[in-house]
């Protein structure tokens, strides 16, 4: 078997340090193989992704919730809890004791992403301003800026509860100790969504038997009753347009009215979910995640031939009941879990179905448009992945750090390392399946010659 989109290889060696767009990449080291239409990620880093992701999300959350990032993708100083100040050296006090402070009241207004002119997220924001003078708390202009007058009491922030005098004694301490800030520190807004959003939760056990009996119960709590029983036509309507987004054949329909067999409703659903229309009909709705498309989109839209074979690995795994945490894993890093594995290696197609600029990244001569069209696909890529699998929009981060969840501009961009060497090429998914198709062609050609031949000689 072919497929028109397969992967070349390059290696590189990628500094942990490297924050530059373009054929660089962040925090991530190994070797590289990639993929145009297929897009696939044969890296290290992608199979561990696929790794923590899916065990996160397998049977839909059981066995409850556990942050794959908890220590490291989502780590946040503004997370971190303040306490009282306490005899502590430099780096521990600002990390344990200040940031937290900056973090919890003034980096809503002051992280350098808006209009205000009062930068405190990094070292240089706060002492190249002048902001704080080491050693003396008293003179530093931070002082009047956040209590409007020598003896006021605090002030900021303007909206919300005040820094408390606890508060403030950890800054005149740090301070007055020389205000001490570790050079690579950065501190950002603790995310809306920490550790105690409600979507971040374990699923809680539910004390009932089935969900019609939790659908009663909330509905006697309102007063409600159910609506009448539908009749079988309506039934099976319903049913078709639901799991195979067509009306049925009507004389499905009088089959199912005539029946008497007291199991004929379960005996319907099974037929309707063996039959291939069903991942046909849900496939749709991943591959709108994946917002895949036959056409690169763009200017040129131009048409992506080998395309289907990842439209088809997908209704072919909702047909097949595919377990989920595989069914990621397959699309993540299935070439690198499941090299020899055809279909694992289509899978990877989930990273490319998407949008591709043609022009931006192959026929511009311009070096600044194409590493801006790079750089719109990498965000892409990732974009993809998170709001697939785990429903959380990464992509905010990539020009600050995330207003609402817990994700730092870093750490945007160390997850976006996983795929800053992917390229888009052609390639052979199966070298056996390829030997086949050539020997196969080989073997028409020959016949279609001697065909030829006969033909000449019957025409004289």
């Amino acid at each position: 078997m072919l497929s028109g989109f397969g992967s070349f290889s390059e290696s590189e060696s990628i500094n942990d340090q490297s924050f530059e767009e373009g054929e660089s990449s962040v925090s991530a080291t190994g070797e590289v193989s990639a993929l145009l239409q297929l897009g696939t990620v044969r890296y290290w880093k992608s199979a561990l992704l696929a790794k923590m992701i899916c065990p996160c999300l397998q049977s839909l959350g059981l066995g409850g919730y556990k942050s794959p990032f908890s220590h490291s993708l989502f780590l946040v100083l503004g997370a971190f809890v303040g306490t009282a100040a306490a005899a502590a050296d430099g780096p521990s006090l600002f990390h344990e004791q200040v940031a937290p402070v900056f973090a919890r009241h003034c980096l809503r207004c002051h992280d350098g992403s808006g209009d205000n002119e009062v930068f405190l997220a990094t070292r240089g924001d706060l002492f190249d301003q002048g902001w704080v003078i080491p050693g003396n708390f008293d003179d530093s202009p931070i002082k009047e800026l956040l209590m409007g007058g020598m003896d006021a009491e605090p002030r900021m922030p303007p909206e919300g509860e005040p820094l408390s005098q606890s508060e403030m004694e950890i800054l005149r301490s740090w301070i007055n100790e020389g205000a001490s800030w570790p050079e690579d520190a950065r501190i950002a807004v603790a995310g809306r969504a920490d550790g105690k959003w409600w979507s971040l939760q374990p699923i809680a056990a539910v004390d009932a038997d089935s969900i019609d009996e939790i659908i009663e119960r909330d509905l006697a709590k309102r007063n409600l009753k159910r609506s009448p029983r539908a009749d079988r036509k309506t039934l099976i309507r319903r049913l078709s347009f639901d799991l195979h987004g067509l009306p049925p054949p009507s004389e499905a329909v009088q089959e199912f009215i005539d029946s008497e067999d007291p199991h004929a409703w379960g005996i319907l659903v099974d037929r309707m979910l063996d039959s291939p229309r069903y991942g046909e009909r849900y496939a749709t709705h991943w591959l709108d995640l994946a917002h895949y498309a036959d056409t690169h989109g763009f200017e040129r839209d131009k048409r992506r031939d080998n395309a289907w074979r990842y439209r088809d690995y997908v209704i072919a795994s909702f047909n097949k009941d595919k377990p989920y945490d595989l069914f990621l894993k397959e699309q993540l890093a299935g070439d690198v879990l499941w090299p020899d594995n055809p279909e694992s290696v289509v899978a990877t197609g989930f990273l490319a179905a998407g949008p591709w600029d043609l022009v931006g990244q192959v026929e511009t001569k311009s070096p600044a448009l194409r590493r801006a069209a790079r750089s719109l696909d990498l965000d892409d890529m990732a974009t993809q992945v998170m709001t697939a699998a785990v429903a959380m929009t990464v992509n905010c981060a990539r020009c600050h750090d995330h207003k609402l969840d817990p994700i730092s501009q870093r750490e945007y961009y160390q997850l976006r390392a996983v795929f800053t060497s992917v390229k888009r090429a052609d390639r052979v998914i199966s070298e056996s399946g390829s030997d086949e198709y050539q020997r196969e062609l080989k073997a028409l050609n020959e016949e279609r010659n001697a065909l030829d031949y006969e033909i000449g000689k019957l025409q004289g």
